[in-house]
């Protein structure tokens, strides 16, 4: 009988230390979470605009954004991956195309129906207003 207070406190001891791993835990894996939401938004949030083109109806434009790398060496700036938007005069996003290399890009190709880029894409556009 002498060994129950030694054993019930050696129980609670390990129950703090459970809990306490527990605690370090999930601790942990809330970091490595909030870390990996802030590396893949980070990018998105830091892209610089490359080149902006305008359409003729002077409606809307092409932007091609740069998403800089962590790491690049010096001349390596064109090979960075990017996103090529069509944005209306009010700054809303019709289109989006993430692309591998900003070099990809190239000038569009502006029709009544349409804009297009070599090789990337070809997006439909609403009419002009007072167009039927």
């Amino acid at each position: 009988m002498g060994n129950a207070p030694e054993i019930d406190a050696n129980r609670t001891r390990s129950q703090k230390l459970r809990r306490r791993l527990v605690g370090v835990f999930v601790g942990v894996v809330i970091l490595a979470g909030l870390a990996a939401g802030a590396l893949t938004l980070a990018p998105k949030l830091t892209a610089e605009e490359v080149a902006s083109y305008p359409s003729p109806r002077g409606d809307c434009r092409i932007v091609v954004y740069r998403t800089p790398g962590l790491l690049a060496m010096p001349g390596q700036a064109s090979d960075a991956p990017g996103r090529i938007d069509l944005v209306d005069n009010a700054g809303k996003v019709l289109k989006s195309l993430e692309i591998e290399m900003v070099q990809l890009a190239s000038t569009p190709i502006w029709t009544e129906a349409s804009v297009s880029m070599k090789l990337l894409f070809d997006w439909k556009m609403k009419p002009a207003a007072g167009k039927d």
